[in-house]
């Protein structure tokens, strides 16, 4: 299990399926399929790290297999002035995006490593349940983690020692809730709301304001002074490196939070098992067809 350290004194994508009436509540039917992908290993990454970014590539290419995707382009017109002279230059931006969502696992995604001279490759195998995204659309959300002195940077790479922030601004009002993935363990704690707030089932929030998790002083700013700790990374004995995963959870409906333990324990967070956690985020998402479960995957090392 990670150790956190977390202090109020002192300034921090599922195997479930479900059946019958909650197929029901929606137009967006469940379809279940199978991909592959591989990709070779970069210089740059990590085995892990290049695992989980293989088994994303497959669920979303089995996605779009069957619903499509969506091309849009931004033309960004650059003028300059070059020896009393205008210079135009443009370049063309252009995001690709599938229509349609990743509800759970069937199965457990399968990986197998082949090496081909000096390349080594990996291939995901992937097995789950997909839905078309709802015609309402869902909120734009914005979700990643940082470290206390640089909170507008993305940052998923962490020393053992290191603290934990998190920044978070969305499209629309709604309810949030975090929780860490601890994989060595196959736990899941609850990191935010926490503290005085962990018989809370989330946090309202407003829409457009940018917030930062998991630091007290900033806390202050949102009155969150008695549901938020800070977070200590520490990585388990006997590891060198470890990949973990943040998870947001938001939704514009309220819910419920997952059964959780160790609540009555002064300034504990609350956990659960990771396939608790997981069976809960799929009911959640079967359910309400606007909720988010977004992942942030962060590696801690020696």
């Amino acid at each position: 299990m990670r150790s956190f350290s977390n202090s109020l004194t002192s300034s921090f994508l599922i195997l479930c399926c479900l059946f019958g009436a909650g197929d029901e509540l929606f137009a967006q039917k469940k379809l279940e399929v199978t991909r592959s992908y591989t990709m070779l290993l970069s210089r740059t990454k990590t085995m892990e790290a290049t695992e989980a970014e293989c088994i994303e590539q497959a669920r979303l290419i089995a996605i779009a297999k069957e619903f499509g995707t969506t091309v849009t382009e931004t033309t960004v017109n650059n003028t300059t002035d070059v020896n009393n002279k205008a210079d135009n230059s443009f370049a063309v931006l252009t995001r690709t995006l599938v229509k349609g969502e990743w509800i759970n696992d069937t199965e457990q995604p399968a990986i197998k490593w082949q090496c081909d001279g000096n390349n080594m490759s990996v291939t995901a195998s992937v097995q789950g349940y997909i839905r078309e995204l709802p015609k309402v659309g869902k909120a734009e959300v914005k979700f990643y983690t940082c470290s206390p002195g640089d909170p507008k940077r993305i940052k998923t790479e962490f020393k053992d020692g290191e603290s934990l922030n998190a920044h978070f601004s969305s499209s629309q009002e709604g309810y949030f809730s975090v929780y860490y993935v601890d994989h060595t363990s196959q736990t899941a704690l609850r990191i935010f709301p926490a503290a005085g707030g962990q018989h809370a089932d989330n946090v309202p929030l407003k829409a457009d304001k940018e917030y930062t998790l998991f630091n007290r002083r900033c806390a202050q700013e949102y009155n969150w002074g008695n549901i938020t700790s800070e977070l200590q990374l520490e990585i388990p004995a006997g590891k060198q490196v470890v990949m973990d995963e943040v998870v947001m959870v938001f939704s514009p409906e309220a819910y419920s939070k997952p059964m959780l333990k160790n609540t009555e324990i002064d300034n504990s967070l609350g956990e659960l098992t990771s396939v608790a956690f997981e069976q809960w985020a799929t009911e959640l998402k079967s359910r309400q067809a606007q909720a988010l479960v977004q992942r942030m995957s962060i590696t801690i090392s020696k």
